[in-house]
C-alpha cells in the first residue's frame, strides 16, 4: 500500500501468515517489489531479531526499513581519525628524534592538543553528516583529511620574532 501525506509519501506491506500472524512492515521507497506486488500475492520474508528485514517474490528482493545498513561512513571517519593521529605521532616524534633538546614548538602544549582536538571534532564532523545524509563512505577521506590538513595550517606555530 502506498500512502501520501503532503510532500512524503509512505511505503507499506501487510503481511499475513496463515490465520497466526498478521503484521506491517515499512520500506524506504516504492522499489522493484512493492511496485509489483498485488493484494493476495505470496512473497518469502525473512526475520532478523524478531523484524523482518526483507521481502522476495521470484528473485526480486527488497529491504524494509528495519534492515540492517553497514555505516560504511563512520568506519571511514574512524579510520581517517586513527591514520591522522598516527600521522600527527609520526611527526610530532620526528621532530623530537631530530632536536632532542629544543622540541618547541613542536610539543603537546598547545599545538599538539589543540591538533589532537581538531581531528577528532573534523572526523566526526564530516562522518556523521555524511552517514545521516547517505552519502558514499569515500566522500569521508576526501573531505576530512583536506579540512584537518587546513585545520592543522591554521593552528601551526608561527615564529616569534627575535628582538
Amino acid at each position: 500500500m502506498n500512502r501520501t501525506a503532503g510532500k512524503e509519501s509512505a511505503h507499506d506491506a501487510t503481511l499475513t501468515y496463515e490465520d497466526s500472524w498478521r503484521g506491517t512492515v515499512h520500506f524506504n521507497g516504492s522499489g522493484p517489489l512493492l511496485e509489483r506486488l498485488e493484494s493476495g500475492d505470496r512473497v518469502a520474508a525473512t526475520a532478523w531479531r524478531g523484524e523482518i528485514v526483507v521481502l522476495d517474490r521470484d528473485g526480486v528482493r527488497q529491504d524494509t526499513l528495519e534492515a540492517p545498513r553497514d555505516e560504511l561512513q563512520m568506519n571511514a571517519a574512524i579510520g581517517v581519525l586513527a591514520g591522522l593521529l598516527a600521522a600527527q605521532c609520526l611527526a610530532f616524534g620526528a621532530v623530537r628524534l631530530v632536536r632532542p633538546v629544543d622540541p618547541e614548538p613542536y610539543t603537546w602544549e598547545p599545538y599538539g592538543r589543540r591538533l589532537l582536538f581538531t581531528v577528532v571534532g573534523v572526523c566526526f564532523g564530516v562522518g556523521l553528516p555524511a552517514a545521516w545524509a547517505d552519502v558514499p563512505w569515500w566522500t569521508v577521506p576526501l573531505a576530512a583529511v583536506p579540512l584537518a590538513m587546513c585545520a592543522a595550517l591554521w593552528f601551526r606555530p608561527r615564529p616569534r620574532p627575535r628582538g
